[in-house]
């Protein structure tokens, strides 16, 4: 009889998927690599094939969910025609939808923050956080700039500080949908957001 051959990408991607799902339930002290086999529908022993500990499997799950998160909406396209306070606003909203169709998205993401907090974790994934935040606001950044070379953005307007506080308001937003009932982040930013950027235009 030949041998079944392991797809090993595929069980990795199985085994990330069902770890994201676990410390999204238990959290990242109380989730298991036997919970997340289960999830996985593999062995424990397999799981371990493809990370050498549960941190190392937490960190690949947090790894590949904030390489999502920043996605490529907030790109900076010089042909394009759409006015960047108007991109920012659009792809916001459609990075805070997608964060809400997501069950898991935002217990994930408190999790996350979680382990940046706790000291024998903090140095490892809060290196990661915070280049990956750094790679969100480098990009309204560059879109600020873009508008401003185009006339559409105030001159005056200190980009850095204000992509800082645009990335700080949606943090706070997913914070209310999780423990505010009835609010959706999504429905805040949609009414709220134009208002807001509008303060950024050229008079």
């Amino acid at each position: 009889m030949v041998p079944r051959r392991v797809d090993k990408a595929e069980r990795r991607e199985r085994v990330l998927v069902a770890a994201a799902r676990v410390f999204a339930e238990f959290g990242y002290r109380r989730a298991t690599v036997e919970q997340v086999a289960a999830e996985a529908g593999v062995a424990k022993g397999s799981v371990y094939l493809a990370f050498a500990s549960k941190e190392d499997l937490f960190f690949a799950v947090f790894s590949e969910f904030m390489r999502d998160f920043v996605g490529n909406e907030l790109d900076v396209d010089e042909e394009s025609g759409v006015p960047a306070l108007d991109q920012i606003e659009e792809s916001l909203y459609l990075i805070t939808r997608a964060i809400e169709d997501d069950p898991i998205a935002i217990p994930l993401t408190l999790e996350l923050w979680a382990v940046c907090g706790v000291e024998e974790t903090r140095a490892r994934f809060g290196a990661l956080y915070a280049e990956t935040i750094e790679e969100f606001v480098d990009r309204i950044v560059g879109l600020l700039e873009r508008g401003k070379e185009r006339g559409e953005v105030a001159i005056s307007v200190p980009t850095r500080p204000v992509a800082s506080c645009i990335v700080a308001l949606l943090d706070g937003l997913y914070i209310q949908q999780w423990t505010v009932p009835g609010f959706r982040a999504s429905d805040a930013l949609r009414e709220a957001l134009g208002p807001l950027l509008q303060s950024l235009r050229t008079r």
